[in-house]
């Protein structure tokens, strides 16, 4: 199914994000804070079928430390895992 983890945890300004898409479509990665507010989409393209890795840089500078998401939407799936940022 669809997948995604985040390491490391905690971060600080780098996060490695790897993730499984089950079926070809539309993939969005998006960054929320502990309430469930979307902060920043991160990434919002057509995959195929297949294991990915993406680098997140400079996109958590704004953001003060404590808890957050990121989530993984496709074809009306949806999946989270959790990080904490220093």
């Amino acid at each position: 199914g669809l997948g995604i983890k985040v390491s490391p945890s905690p971060l600080l300004n780098t996060a490695l994000i790897d993730y499984i898409v089950p079926s070809d479509g539309t993939v969005t990665i998006v960054l929320y804070n502990s309430q469930g507010q979307e902060l920043k989409v991160l990434y919002n393209a057509g995959q195929v079928r297949g294991q990915y890795q993406i680098t997140v840089t400079d996109q958590f500078n704004a953001i003060s430390g404590g808890l957050y998401f990121f989530g993984i939407r496709q074809n009306g799936l949806t999946n989270y895992t959790r990080f904490i940022k220093e």
